[in-house]
């Protein structure tokens, strides 16, 4: 059984070390993808998503282009 209780901000320490920790996992699963996909890769990265944009930049994505557009779906990014 889960019991749900409303965020406390004490969580966030808690948190944010859970998501340190699946961050190697995404590095692990990005260059698994990157090995099996050949030479040409695009990926999209939202303005402000400093984390996504060094994790991609670390393992050899360069900046072709930016655009500015909305978000379908979720026009408040």
């Amino acid at each position: 059984m889960i019991h749900l209780r409303n965020y406390n901000s004490d969580d966030w320490d808690a948190i944010a070390a859970i998501h340190d920790r699946a961050r190697l996992d995404e590095q692990r699963l990005l260059q698994h993808a990157i090995n099996r996909c050949g030479k040409t890769l695009s990926t999209h990265v939202l303005s402000g998503n400093d984390v996504a944009l060094n994790l991609h930049l670390s393992e050899g994505f360069k900046i072709i282009k930016t655009k500015t557009r909305k978000l379908n779906g979720n026009e408040s990014f």
